[in-house]
Parts: structure tokens; sequence; C-alpha cells
């Protein structure tokens, strides 16, 4: 998921070149987009900061001689 963030501005050149199509123009392409986006950053934003937590207390339970 973070690779594909990573990817976005380097498309933006594509993007512009796709715009003309008809169903980018349309007010279902544009809500769809923009729900993909939100998705994705809410996605993302979890694997950054909820999920690397998690993983930390759960390694913190398991092996507690290692915590520091």
């Amino acid at each position: 998921m973070t690779i594909l963030f990573i990817q976005v501005p380097i498309q933006i050149p594509n993007f512009w070149n796709i715009s003309k199509a008809s169903f980018i123009q349309s007010n279902v392409g544009i809500i769809f987009i923009s729900l993909l986006i939100i998705v994705f950053t809410i996605v993302l934003s979890g694997q950054l900061f909820y999920l690397p937590e998690k993983i930390k207390q759960h390694f913190r339970e398991q092996f507690p001689e290692f915590a520091v």
C-alpha cells in the first residue's frame, strides 16, 4: 500500500492523459475516484501509525525479556 502512494506523484502526468476519458468526466467517476483515494488514505494511516504499535505491543507480550 505504501508503494502505491509513492507511485502516485510519478503517475500524475499519465493521469492528465486519461483525464479526457468519459468515465473521469462523469460525476459517478469523480465520486468513485474520490472514495478510492479516501479509503487508501485511511488504510495507509492505519498501516503507518496503528499497526506498528500493535506489533510492538504483541512482541512485548510474547517476549518480555527482549522488551526495551
